[in-house]
């Protein structure tokens, strides 16, 4: 806590005083300069500039002059000092007008320790909307004043809730009634948060994992990622990255390293990504013969976006969805958007297929559960096919309302289409 500490000068009228020096010293373990304060003091209705300063340990000299004579007595100035203990402040070399002395008087300051002040939490990691509450510990005095040292990343309101407006990493500050003064340390803040991932994988079940985002990728200037999931491979086998369907379809597919439980992917493009879309990549699974239950294990444990801008922090939102009217093509297949959508209870599904050759046509749960194959089998080129999905599943059973993956798959080639079951 800083304390004003008045230097004062007895009646200077006769003397004509339009200059000052004085030296001040203390005991330096007990006390650190803060600097010199003139507001409301006979130098300043004098219209004396600003003193010069020389300052040091324990002691400090401050030389003042104007043009007006001082024409009563009062302070000079205020010495700010920030004391740890009591001290006596004296008054060593002092002259007015280069030759006229005063009488110094030394005086005596108590000071009185600050209360314990901190803060919880002491860090934080956030993505740009969240929020974060701050509570104030020990044993301080209210009311309090909060405060960020970056208002363009953060703001916080008078009761410690504190709003992630901005990438970069950001420190909350709190004010007690008493000066005491107490700084979290980082709150780093992401401008992209990617949901866990979801996949409920049986045996001998493939199924296509979706890696999301929380936000529209508008404005973000992404070019490039590197995802790592995890997953046990004596579970699960990894069969391959598909964007097809994804928001990097336009990227080509993406190169894969698999080292028999982390997997790896790299992907790039020309073009940068925008908008929402039901996954950055899909990630094709298949249980193995010997699983049990269904597994649920596949985990991202890593993502960077254009080698670490825009930051990304995982396991972290909810999936931005995004319905978009735009065909799902590949080579031999086409997928158009089902109609109606959304539906209740039943929507019809349109294809078609460049060549003839073996097709499925598959739906899937947005936890990348296989929900009901409504076509396999050998298919003929040619006229657009119809499919109506009764919003069933396998077993007759009702689907709740959500999102669902129409999947369309060739030997070599997948095509995805976004349902959204809404009743």
């Amino acid at each position: 806590q800083t304390v004003l500490i008045p230097v004062t000068l007895g009646d200077p009228t006769g003397y004509d005083i339009v200059a000052g020096e004085v030296e001040l010293t203390w005991y330096a373990p007990y006390a650190s300069f803060a600097g010199i304060e003139t507001a409301g003091t006979i130098t300043a209705a004098a219209g004396w500039a600003a003193p010069m300063v020389q300052a040091g340990p324990g002691q400090v000299t401050v030389v003042m002059a104007g043009t007006t004579p001082l024409t009563a007595g009062g302070v000079l100035f205020y010495l700010k000092l920030i004391p740890t203990n009591s001290f006596t402040v004296s008054v060593g070399d002092q002259v007015f007008n280069e030759i006229y002395p005063a009488v110094p008087a030394s005086g005596y300051l108590t000071a009185t320790s600050l209360p314990t002040i901190g803060l919880w939490p002491t860090t934080g990691s956030l993505v740009v909307g969240d929020q974060l509450q701050f509570s104030v510990t020990g044993t301080p005095t209210p009311p309090f004043v909060w405060s960020t040292d970056d208002p363009l990343l953060a703001t916080i309101s008078p009761s410690g809730l504190m709003l992630a407006l901005g990438e970069g990493t950001v420190h909350v500050q709190v004010v007690d009634d008493l000066g005491a003064v107490a700084m979290s340390g980082d709150v780093a803040i992401c401008s992209l948060g990617m949901p866990s991932l979801v996949s409920g994988i049986s045996a001998n079940e493939t199924v296509f994992v979706p890696v999301t985002v929380n936000r529209s990728l508008d404005g973000l200037n992404i070019f490039s990622y590197e995802i790592a999931v995890t997953y046990s491979p004596t579970s699960v086998a990894f069969v391959g990255a598909v964007a097809t369907g994804a928001i990097t379809s336009g990227w080509g597919s993406p190169t894969v390293v698999d080292d028999g439980g982390t997997v790896r992917i790299y992907h790039a493009g020309a073009n940068a990504l925008v908008g929402c879309s039901p996954a950055v990549v899909f990630l094709e699974f298949q249980g193995l013969p010997s699983l049990g239950s269904p597994y649920n294990g596949v985990s991202l444990s890593s993502a960077l976006f254009n080698e670490g801008v825009p930051c990304a922090k995982i396991n972290s939102g909810i999936v931005c969805e995004n319905i978009s009217a735009v065909p799902h093509t590949a080579a031999g297949l086409k997928l158009w958007p089902n109609h109606p959508n959304p539906f209740n209870p039943s929507t019809t599904i349109r294809y078609s297929l460049a060549a003839d050759g073996e097709m499925e046509l598959v739906v899937f749960s947005a936890r990348g559960e296989r929900v009901r194959t409504l076509m396999a089998g050998w298919q003929s080129a040619g006229a657009d096919q119809f499919v109506v999905w009764d919003g069933r599943d396998e077993n007759g059973r009702v689907q709740a309302s959500g999102v669902y993956y129409a999947l369309l798959r060739s030997n070599t080639e997948r095509v995805l289409r976004k349902m959204v079951l809404l009743k």
